[in-house]
C-alpha cells in the first residue's frame, strides 16, 4: 500500500471500511493476501451476485470459512445463516448443517456479535434448530443485543417489558413488567427504523397513556395524538408513499415492509381517526382529530393489505349500511302507503342522495366517505391519494362509476384488483 503523503509503502492494514469500498479487483487482491475483511466482504459479493461478480453461494461460504479461521465474528454469522437455510437464495448450493451453524452462531455470540445475539434469541424463543425453548436464555441474548444497539433486539425486549412475567408467552423470561421500559426501548427501536416499534410506539400514544380517566391504571406515556399519529404513519408507509412516485403500489406488490405491523399501523390509525368513545372520553385526549375521510383511507389499505380485523370491520360497515338503507326505504313505503301513493314511490337505486343525506345525518361512515367523493369529483388517486396524475395533468376517473381516480393505469389495474371490483357497480347506483 502507498501513503496518501510521501507515496511511500507501507504494510499497515486497510480499515474495515476501507476495503469495503475498495473495487472488486482489489478486494481479490486483499482476500488473497489474507486480510479477513477483505475475505469476508468478496464473500457478501459471490453470495449476492453483486458489483458485477458472478453469484456462487459455495465460493461464498468459503470465502466466509477463511474470514470465520481468523476470528471475525460477522462472517461467522453470515456463514452460519447460509448453513441454517435462512434464505434459500442465498444458501444455494451449500448442504445445511444445522449443528455447525448453532456452533458458529453461538460462538458469534458469546463474542459479543449483536445480531448473532439477536438472532440467539429467537432460536430460543421459539424452540429452534435444536435450541432449547426457554424465553428466560431469550431476553438474555436480546439484553446484550439491546445494550449494542440492535433495534429488532430493542423491540423485542421491549415486548417483554410490556408483558412481563403477566403473559404465558413470557414465563420465565427474567423480564419484569415495566410500561417505561417498553416505551424507552419501543421509542429507541423505532428512531432506528424498526416498523413494529414504530406500531406500538404509536398505539402507547394514543391508547395506553395517562389521561387521568382512571386513575388506578395510568401509564407513564402522556397522550399525544400528534406523536402517536405520527409513528403510525411511518409504520403504515407515508414516509416511502412521500419519498418517490409510484412507491405504494411497489410497497402493495412486494411487501418492502413489515407487513404485519405496518396493516396492524393502518387500522390503529383507522380508529385514531374515528370518534368512538362519549364525550367525557373525548375529553381526556386533547389535540385529538376526527376525521371520518382519513379513517376510511386507512381502513381500506389495511383491509386491501389482509388485516383480518379491517376486512371485518369494513364488511360490518357496508352490511350496517344495507340495512339502514333497507330500513328507511321501508319507512318511505309504509308512509307513501298510508297517503295512497305507493305506486309514486322511486325504486331505491333512484333515492341514493336521499339515503346519503340521511346518512350523514347518522354519521355512517361508508356515506360520509361517498359523499366526500362526490363533492370532490373524486380528487385524489384511491391508491396513493396523490392530486395529479404522475405526468402532471389531471387525474384519470374509473369509467364505471366516476367515483373514483387514479394517477396512473398500473394503480387503477392495482386497485380493481384488490378492491375496487367488488364496489364498482354500487358506487355506479
Amino acid at each position: 500500500l502507498k501513503c496518501a503523503i510521501c507515496k511511500g509503502l507501507y504494510w499497515a492494514q486497510p480499515t474495515e471500511e476501507a476495503v469495503m469500498q475498495s473495487d472488486t479487483d482489489a478486494l481479490k487482491k486483499l482476500a488473497k493476501e489474507g486480510n479477513a475483511y477483505a475475505q469476508m466482504n468478496l464473500g457478501f459479493r459471490f453470495r449476492d451476485g453483486d458489483v458485477g461478480v458472478p453469484k456462487c453461494a459455495r465460493m461464498a461460504s468459503a470465502l466466509f470459512e477463511k474470514s470465520v479461521a481468523q476470528g471475525n465474528a460477522r462472517a461467522a454469522v453470515m456463514l452460519a445463516d447460509m448453513l441454517l437455510g435462512f434464505d434459500p437464495d442465498k444458501t444455494g448450493d451449500v448442504p445445511i448443517d444445522e449443528a455447525r451453524g448453532i456452533a458458529l452462531m453461538s460462538r458469534a455470540a458469546e463474542g459479543g456479535d449483536a445480531i448473532a445475539m439477536h438472532n440467539m434469541g429467537v432460536f430460543h424463543a421459539a424452540g429452534k434448530h435444536g435450541c432449547s425453548d426457554d424465553m428466560s436464555i431469550a431476553g438474555k441474548y436480546w439484553k446484550g443485543a439491546a445494550d449494542l444497539g440492535h433495534e429488532d433486539a430493542m423491540f423485542r425486549l421491549g415486548a417483554m417489558h410490556k408483558v412481563g412475567e403477566r403473559h404465558a408467552e413470557s414465563a420465565g423470561c427474567g423480564v419484569g413488567h415495566s410500561e417505561l421500559e417498553a416505551f424507552k426501548l419501543y421509542k429507541a427501536s423505532a428512531e432506528k427504523g424498526n416498523v413494529s416499534a414504530m406500531c406500538s410506539l404509536g398505539q402507547m400514544y394514543l391508547f395506553e397513556t395517562h389521561t387521568g380517566f382512571d386513575t388506578a391504571k395510568r401509564s407513564v406515556v402522556k397522550y399525544d395524538f400528534a406523536e402517536g399519529v405520527k409513528w403510525l404513519e411511518r409504520a403504515a408507509g407515508l414516509d416511502a408513499l412521500d419519498d418517490a412516485p409510484g412507491a405504494m403500489i411497489k410497497w402493495m406488490k412486494e411487501g418492502e415492509l413489515d407487513g404485519g405491523a405496518s396493516n396492524e399501523a393502518m387500522y390503529t390509525l383507522y380508529k385514531a381517526y374515528m370518534e368512538e368513545g362519549p364525550p367525557s372520553y373525548e375529553k381526556m385526549r386533547p389535540g385529538r382529530v376526527i376525521d371520518p375521510e382519513r379513517a376510511k383511507h386507512w381502513l381500506s389499505f389495511a383491509a386491501m393489505r389482509g388485516h383480518k380485523e379491517a376486512q371485518e370491520t369494513s364488511a360490518a360497515k357496508r352490511k350496517q349500511l344495507k340495512e339502514f338503507e333497507q330500513g328507511i326505504y321501508s319507512e318511505l313505503q309504509k308512509q307513501y302507503a298510508k297517503e295512497g301513493k305507493l305506486e309514486d314511490l322511486p325504486p331505491p337505486e333512484k333515492l341514493m342522495s336521499y339515503f346519503q343525506k340521511k346518512a350523514m345525518e347518522e354519521g355512517h361512515f361508508d356515506h360520509l366517505d361517498r359523499e366526500v367523493q362526490a363533492s370532490q369529483g373524486a380528487r385524489h388517486c384511491s391508491v396513493c391519494n396523490a392530486t395529479k396524475s404522475e405526468g402532471g395533468g389531471a387525474l384519470g376517473k374509473c369509467a364505471g362509476c366516476g367515483m373514483v381516480a387514479y394517477c396512473c393505469k398500473e394503480h387503477q389495474k392495482a386497485h380493481w384488483k384488490a378492491q375496487h371490483k367488488k364496489e364498482c357497480a354500487e358506487l355506479k347506483t
